[in-house]
């Protein structure tokens, strides 16, 4: 999902532009509502929520057993933590560069938490 393809609205959700949509890397599409365009004070309580939610929901309308193993900070770190260091690297902008140490360090905060993802 792409975060301006969601839409909320008189109490629905609406996902627009399926030009592109298929199968990705379990938790990605996740991993990129929360790292993409983050609200920076609230990205790690939205992985706290979200993330065992996530991993709940997918373990009872999939045929798999319950996911012991969460991958969903590891996408966030390479692909996200790898773009705000380059962006870091490449811009002369202090605002800019200030904004990519303050998402690295709600990355680094996403980690330090430990989640708990329920069991179905």
């Amino acid at each position: 999902f792409w975060v301006t393809n969601l839409i909320y609205a008189d109490g629905n959700i609406a996902l627009i532009d399926w030009d592109t949509s298929g199968w990705g890397y379990l938790g990605e599409d996740l991993a990129s509502l929360i790292a993409d365009e983050p609200d920076i004070d609230h990205m790690v309580e939205h992985y706290q929520r979200c993330i065992p939610a996530y991993y709940k929901g997918f373990s009872e309308f999939t045929d798999i057993s319950p996911i012991a193993d969460h991958c969903v900070y590891e996408i966030i770190l390479l692909v996200f933590g790898y773009r705000l260091v380059e962006g870091f690297l490449h811009t002369e902008a202090d605002d800019k560069k200030r904004k990519h140490v303050q998402i690295l360090q709600k990355i680094y905060e996403m980690k330090t938490i430990p989640l708990i993802i329920p069991s179905c």
